[in-house]
């Protein structure tokens, strides 16, 4: 996929793969590379870099997120959700919506 001169957002991009993915949408010449984190913190100089506070799971990140990005090429969903010997939730309960516009929600039940 040829990503040169796109706008990418990525999420769960402070560390391991989310990381290793800004820096190669950086080297592969993407314009703009949204970084989320749910702390909005990045440890990156380029000024092709903007950070997102962007916790997945909270609708008001969300929103605020869409509100900032003016348009998208790419959305790679690498946030995860983490829980030791420990289900947060059930196929049955679990709703993800997605449409043509960038709203994005996780919901459980």
């Amino acid at each position: 996929m040829n990503i040169q001169n796109k706008t990418i957002l990525i999420t769960g991009a402070n560390r391991g793969i989310g990381r290793a993915l800004v820096t190669e949408a950086l080297r592969r010449g993407a314009k703009r590379v949204y970084a989320g984190t749910r702390s909005g913190e990045l440890q990156n100089a380029d000024s092709r870099v903007t950070p997102l506070t962007l916790d997945v799971t909270n609708t008001a990140q969300i929103q605020a997120a869409v509100e900032k990005v003016e348009s998208l090429d790419i959305l790679i969903n690498n946030a995860g959700l983490a829980r030791k010997f420990r289900r947060p939730w059930r196929k049955s309960n679990l709703s993800i919506s997605s449409s043509t516009t960038p709203a994005w929600r996780f919901t459980t039940t």
